[in-house]
């Protein structure tokens, strides 16, 4: 007959069951927790037994291969395989089933369309170091290698289009360049790889470094910065270029970096300066040429107040020493060959004298001096006898001399005598 167990070990009993049930609980709770991390995963999970068929999914594995759970559970694991597309895939199931493995395949769907996948596996063991299962995440990398490709063909645009630009193209982030172009390279007199890690300031004159930098650091910390500027730069040689510089902060492989874009303006600069100290030499030529005017000015104006002071004299002394004596002569007792000369000598002293003669020189140069002469006695309303008498020239003559001058003068063949023609020129 069987002993009756005691009260202790009842009690002890119930312990232990309670603890076990507790235990079951706790197991429980795990599972849930795991079988909903493992739901919420974007990552495809799956579970695999010693044999190599499916014994669990999650819902992102089953969505992502286009089947329900019930579907895959049972299956062999080489289904969801394309063995075209996936050479030696015995083997490579094999290596999976025998330790860790990671590395990319082609996946089949259901309903036959391929695409690439990312497969990282592991064995489950137990205490005994026994393998029991297979656990594996998958992720499908079509658009990854979508966005490689684009990446990839974006990147060689960008290229094509920097290399084949008449202009110098950097990308720096911090102080070392990180991309720049042939352009720029060729202007710095660097090849492209010498120039890549290098430090920005270093290819900026020590005349300009300070400015550039505070400018490059206003613009990494989005604050105004100018866009454009001209800078001197300096080239592998150690000769110093102008150019012209404009830059931007932007984006560069999610890191921030500032993108510019230069032209040498050498040469510009340099023409720039010819013409600047030209103008100087121009500037200084024409005060000197100003002041040489201003001197001549005075030079002929004083001319002009000595000529008319001279002029002045002339006539003062002509008229007090000379022109008295004259007149006395002419009241003495003279022959009429005498005062024939007289006559003729108070007519040219006259004629030295006159204003009107010599503005009538002056116009027409051309005038013969007897014909001057006979237009100082004309003007002085003498007929043609008299004015033959006074010179002493026949009255045919002295017509002769009054048409040359009417011919001279441009009035031939207009109305008016010569007299009023010729005060004109008082």
């Amino acid at each position: 007959m069987a002993r009756k167990p005691t009260y202790e070990e009842l009690e002890q009993r119930v312990k232990e069951l309670e603890k076990e049930a507790a235990q079951y609980k706790q197991a429980k709770d795990v599972l849930r927790l795991f079988s909903h991390t493992v739901d919420s995963s974007i990552d495809g999970i799956a579970m695999g037994n010693t044999e190599g068929r499916i014994t669990y999914v999650n819902k992102t594995f089953a969505k992502m291969f286009g089947y329900s759970r019930e579907e895959l559970t049972g299956n062999e694991i080489a289904s969801i395989y394309s063995e075209d597309r996936t050479p030696n895939l015995e083997e490579t199931l094999k290596a999976t089933a025998e330790g860790d493995w990671t590395g990319e395949l082609v996946g089949k769907k259901k309903d036959g369309e391929l695409f690439p996948i990312a497969v990282s596996s592991s064995r489950v063991v137990d205490d005994e170091g026994n393998v029991i299962a297979q656990t594996a995440s998958y992720r499908d990398i079509t658009e990854c290698n979508q966005a490689e490709h684009d990446l990839r063909e974006s990147e060689y645009k960008y290229k094509t289009l920097t290399e084949n630009s008449l202009t110098g193209i950097y990308i720096r982030q911090g102080e070392k360049f990180v991309f720049v172009n042939d352009r720029f390279a060729q202007i710095h007199g660097y090849t492209t790889h010498e120039l890549l890690g290098k430090d920005y300031l270093s290819l900026i004159h020590t005349d300009h470094r300070e400015l550039v930098r505070q400018t490059g650091l206003k613009r990494l910390r989005g604050e105004v910065a100018p866009k454009r500027y001209e800078v001197k730069r300096l080239r592998k040689d150690g000769k110093s270029i102008w150019c012209e510089t404009i830059a931007a902060r932007i984006e560069y492989r999610g890191k921030s970096a500032v993108m510019g874009n230069i032209v040498d303006i050498t040469e510009h600069k340099r023409s720039e300066e010819a013409v600047r100290e030209k103008r100087e030499e121009l500037n200084i030529k024409t005060k000197s040429l100003e002041e040489v005017n201003t001197a001549l000015r005075v030079l002929l104006k004083r001319r002009d107040e000595d000529k008319a002071e001279l002029e002045e004299k002339v006539l003062s002394n002509v008229k007090e020493l000379v022109i008295p004596f004259l007149e006395k002569m002419k009241n003495s007792q003279l022959d009429p060959k005498q005062v024939a000369y007289i006559n003729i000598l108070e007519s040219n002293l006259s004629d030295i004298i006159s204003p009107f003669l010599r503005n009538l020189s002056i116009k027409y140069i051309n005038l013969t001096p007897t014909e001057i002469r006979v237009a100082h006695l004309v003007k002085e309303g003498k007929s043609t006898k008299e004015i033959g008498e006074v010179m002493t020239l026949s009255p045919r003559t002295i017509e002769t001399h009054r048409k040359n001058m009417r011919k001279k003068l441009g009035i031939e063949k207009k109305k008016g005598n010569l007299r009023s023609h010729l005060l004109t020129f008082q």
